[in-house]
């Protein structure tokens, strides 16, 4: 055992020797040798970052968009806000399909009443789809109706570029909320 002891004894005083000897015969780089390693080294780094950089548009970016390429986009908005003044009232939402070329799938609205109440008790209205430039007209009839009452609508929908989910829906409110 202390002969092997021995033995990385030696190896590491052999290995610290050859680094002292490396560091003896290194010297301080002049002007010109320090400017071209400066130059190499920002090379390589700007290199390995747009490498870098490429591979996450490959994986992120470029997938996303070509996903997207055949589905439609969506507006939504009410056509007249509550009137406080009315107990009972049918509001309007216009769907509108943005995309010259591609249809919708269907279309949920789900209505979340506030101080207010849906005639029907219906809180989920489907769709059909909806052409490319095309739009769809949904009516709701609120009652009970008082000046805190509020209606906010939730938009999604098939095959859209965004609001796919409950999750990401397009939120809208029946509320009269202009500074004016």
């Amino acid at each position: 055992m202390s002969s092997r002891g021995k033995d990385l004894g030696d190896k590491i005083r052999d290995k610290l020797t050859e680094y002292f000897r490396v560091l003896k015969l290194a010297k301080k780089p002049g002007k010109e040798e320090f400017s071209q390693i400066t130059k190499i080294s920002v090379i390589g780094i700007l290199l390995v970052g747009s490498i870098g950089f490429l591979v996450y548009l490959s994986m992120n970016d470029i997938p996303n968009a070509i996903a997207d390429m055949d589905k439609a986009e969506m507006r939504a908005q009410f056509l007249n806000t509550i009137d406080p003044d009315k107990a009972q009232q049918t509001l309007e939402i216009q769907i509108n399909n943005t995309n010259p070329e591609v249809s919708t799938g269907n279309i949920t609205v789900s209505f979340q009443p506030i101080n207010c109440e849906l005639k029907d008790g219906e809180t989920n209205v489907k769709t059909p789809p909806i052409p490319p430039d095309g739009s769809y007209l949904v009516s709701v009839d609120v009652i009970n109706i008082t000046d805190r009452s509020n209606l906010i609508a939730k938009v999604w929908g098939e095959n859209l570029k965004r609001h796919e989910s409950e999750g990401t829906a397009l939120e809208i409110t029946a509320q009269d909320t202009s500074p004016f």
